[in-house]
């Protein structure tokens, strides 16, 4: 199994100097002799970077042997930038970081293009700071052979810091129709999820924050594929043999930028799917998350699988925090149904269950799906229709005052920007900034 901590790191190569260069195939070549060197080549992520790098470059993913004469060409300052890809490339693994191979790799590398003592000294302080024997990134950025590179220099020093941080799982779990999949898409402001009424995969899915936008999205299912399009996360590999897929995204909400996993367990109904179920009682069992998520379908409150299920997760959930969602109150009314009494309802029944003063947020999904999507690219003639009449129908709602009375201190100011208030009349911002919240108490 491929160790996934790697990828929640933005993805550096598109930033890397030597692009805009007319070194960067010479750079690539140099970044596959090191790694042959190391027999790493074949390694999932080693090999994914590559072929990424041969996209990004323009070059033949697979190549024959390297011809020496290659090498008569001076690479210049881009030498110093070898040693960050070929570590970032390892996902910053602890047992490679400290191997052997690594040694004899930067060791090749210092001798081969350390012209002088000055250069051997920078490639010799690059090379402590990457195996963590000391953190003076200050010291390195000030040396000249790096000063052209200091903007690159932050954003792999970011990547790195981020993805040692611990991060912080958020389980969501739910019955089947509650809009999981809709919801976990409202909250990345990405479509990372397939959304549909039946539960098409018996897979938990991990939804990773990645520190800025990079124009990427990884996924994890079988293959490793560091530029994943839409089909592919649509799409579950048959050979997968595990129940795990892993997708890592930058999250375009309050969430963008930190250490947050979503972890997405399959829908539980209690008369069919028994797989389903058995794989998400052994996920909530495994407590392995910081704070669980429990959605609600808001047109389906007290059905037995919701009775079923809020039973098991009372019974396991010790003093994890868990953050009630009612979703889909868009179908509400509002002509007809009192928002709010129905919120109460919810609320009373949950104590009843045993939920000592649960936390209700409702939100509709759908609408922040939308307000997002207006927000990054022109809607389609429905879509916009759909919009507006979900900007008028949340106007009349008014969840802001719900949230206001019951979170207080969550705030979030108005807009002019039609998307933008949308996310906040339909409780998608408020949910966000709740989460984020129970993030930066864990950080304090």
């Amino acid at each position: 199994m491929l160790k996934t901590d790697f990828l929640s790191g933005a993805q550096i190569i598109v930033k890397n100097p030597v692009l805009s260069s007319d070194k960067s195939e010479l750079y690539l070549e140099y970044l596959r002799k090191y790694m042959r060197q190391a027999k790493w080549q074949n390694r999932k992520n080693v090999r994914a970077h590559l072929d990424l790098y041969c996209e990004v470059v323009g070059m033949e993913k697979k190549r024959g042997n390297i011809k020496k004469e290659i090498f008569d060409e001076e690479l210049g300052k881009y030498k110093f930038l070898l040693p960050f890809d070929i570590v970032h490339m390892i996902g910053l693994d602890e047992k490679l970081l400290q191997s052997d191979e690594l040694s004899e790799m930067f060791h090749l590398m210092k001798s081969d293009l350390g012209k002088n003592q000055k250069e051997q000294a920078t490639f010799q302080l690059i090379f402590d700071l990457l195996r963590n024997k000391t953190d003076d990134w200050k010291r390195l950025k000030k040396r000249k052979d790096v000063e052209d590179f200091q903007s690159y220099l932050d954003d792999i020093k970011l990547n790195f810091d981020f993805i040692k941080e611990k991060p912080y799982k958020v389980l969501v779990t739910a019955t089947m129709s509650a809009g999981k999949s809709t919801f976990i898409n409202s909250i990345t402001g990405k479509t990372v999820n397939l959304s549909q009424n039946m539960a098409c995969t018996s897979k938990i899915h991990s939804i990773i924050g990645k520190p800025f936008e990079d124009g990427y999205s990884y996924e994890y299912d079988h293959d490793l594929e560091l530029d994943a399009d839409l089909d592919l996360l649509m799409d579950d590999n048959e050979l997968n043999n595990s129940n795990k897929i892993f997708v890592s995204t930058y999250f375009n909400s309050d969430l963008a930028g930190k250490r947050i996993v979503l972890v997405d367990s399959p829908g539980v109904n209690f008369s069919e799917n028994s797989e389903h179920r058995e794989i998400s009682k052994r996920i909530l069992k495994a407590k392995d998350y910081e704070l669980m998520i429990y959605l609600i379908n808001a047109t389906q409150i007290g059905t037995n699988d919701d009775d079923e299920h809020l039973e098991y997760v009372r019974s396991i959930l010790g003093r994890k925090p868990i953050l009630f969602v009612v979703n889909k109150v868009d179908a509400f009314d509002s002509a007809e149904e009192d928002v709010v009494r129905i919120l109460k309802e919810l609320t009373d029944y949950l104590e009843k269950k045993g939920f000592q003063n649960p936390q209700v947020c409702p939100v509709s999904s759908w609408a922040g799906c939308l307000a997002k999507k207006a927000q990054s690219e022109e809607l389609k003639r429905l879509e916009r229709r759909q919009m507006d009449a979900l900007y008028d129908k949340f106007t009349e709602i008014k969840l802001s005052e719900y949230y206001k009375k019951n979170f207080p201190e969550i705030v979030i100011k108005s807009s002019r920007n039609e998307s933008k208030q949308l996310l906040r009349n339909c409780g998608t911002r408020y949910v966000e900034q709740i989460i984020k919240s129970y993030y930066e108490n864990r950080r304090k």
